[in-house]
């Protein structure tokens, strides 16, 4: 079970809902067991929530997730508050 606050919805920018269910499989792919299984006990990739959020993120496109990481304002620096919590049923 993946929990999350809006702001990992927010980050994927799927506005209707055929497209929030093909971002959510790609969401359960990353947590699952046999994504664990590839990673083992990887600090980074270990983490199914840490994947789940990677994924959201950018993926593999290392220069896309730091720039969400590092997303800056005229004022102020900002990212969103974004929880992910994977629960294994």
């Amino acid at each position: 079970m993946i929990l999350c606050s809006d702001g990992l919805v927010d980050l994927c920018h799927a506005r209707k809902r055929s497209e929030l269910e093909a971002v959510s499989l790609d969401w359960i792919k990353s947590a699952s067991t046999e994504e664990s299984k590839l990673y083992g006990n990887d600090e980074v990739y270990g983490n199914r929530a840490l994947r789940v959020l990677r994924k959201a993120l950018g993926g593999q496109e290392a220069d896309e997730v730091s720039a969400w990481l590092t997303v800056e304002m005229e004022d102020s620096k900002w990212t969103d508050d974004v929880t992910v919590l994977v629960v294994p049923l």
